[in-house]
């Protein structure tokens, strides 16, 4: 369920004055609860999780793939198969920003050979790694 909208011209970061729409949109709802925010990776930024988190707001946010995170998913060793081709895993992060503190990172990866149109990126920080060429993350 959508509950708000805000069409932007193209010049402009989504993130942009975010914290302000969404106050916005939460004053609308009187007493009706959030179940869930849904965020693309340009909302991953740490004023916009504090936030989030300090309204007690349920989220999900693609995260930025970085190279720490590419990291943490080369470090991952235990996939749990949901279905063919579709593997998760979950670990906890703390990002390289100071003050950051630890957060559940859940990481999703397909088999290619499986799911040849498999939307998501390949490791760059591995390109020769044979188990990474094989997965889109």
């Amino acid at each position: 369920m959508v509950a708000n909208i805000w069409l932007r011209s193209g010049n402009n970061s989504s993130a942009n004055n975010f914290i302000g729409f969404l106050e916005d949109t939460l004053s609308r709802f009187g007493n009706k609860k959030v179940g869930l925010v849904r965020l693309d990776s340009s909302f991953c930024q740490k004023e916009i999780i504090d936030y989030l988190e300090t309204k007690k707001l349920n989220y999900i946010i693609a995260a930025k793939f970085t190279h720490s995170i590419q990291r943490l998913i080369d470090r991952s060793d235990f996939w749990l198969q949901l279905d063919d081709g579709i593997e998760i895993c979950d670990k906890t992060h703390q990002s390289p920003i100071r003050g950051e503190h630890l957060r559940k990172i859940v990481m999703i990866r397909q088999k290619i050979a499986e799911r040849p149109d498999a939307a998501g990126k390949m490791l760059s920080l591995f390109p020769e790694d044979e188990a990474h060429r094989n997965y889109r993350y």
